[in-house]
């Protein structure tokens, strides 16, 4: 076990809530009302857990669960770049979806919820 600082992860939804944000501010005569709002509803979504993160210090993580958060710091920006020009808007939901079901399952313990919703946004990404 080891110690997560669960601020980089709330950094991580942040960062994705803020592109969401941008690209709507960049679509919003091309985009209908139903997307808008899917989109908005997850970016406050995002940005929630990033608070209830941000509220609490550091969590006492299994090995691999760190190794994977790792790596989803390490997809970062790819994770930006796709919520920016994935064409499908469904996609963009299904990512920013992903990143708030990781962070419960951060902040549950939920190890097997973890891995698996990080190797499912980094293979959305890549996709």
């Amino acid at each position: 076990m080891e110690d997560y600082n669960l601020a980089d992860l709330g950094d991580i939804l942040k960062s994705a809530a803020d592109t969401i944000n941008q690209r709507l501010q960049d679509e919003v005569g091309v985009l209908d009302y139903p997307t808008v709002q899917s989109l908005t509803n997850k970016s406050q979504d995002l940005l929630f857990k990033a608070k209830e993160l941000y509220e609490q210090e550091a969590v006492a993580i299994a090995d691999d669960g760190k190794a994977s958060l790792d790596n989803l710091k390490e997809a970062t920006d790819e994770i930006n770049n796709a919520i920016k020009t994935i064409g499908d808007v469904q996609k963009v939901i299904n990512i920013a979806t992903g990143l708030v079901a990781v962070a419960g399952s951060v902040l549950t313990m939920n190890l097997n919820g973890i891995v698996s919703g990080v190797k499912d946004i980094v293979g959305a990404v890549k996709e």
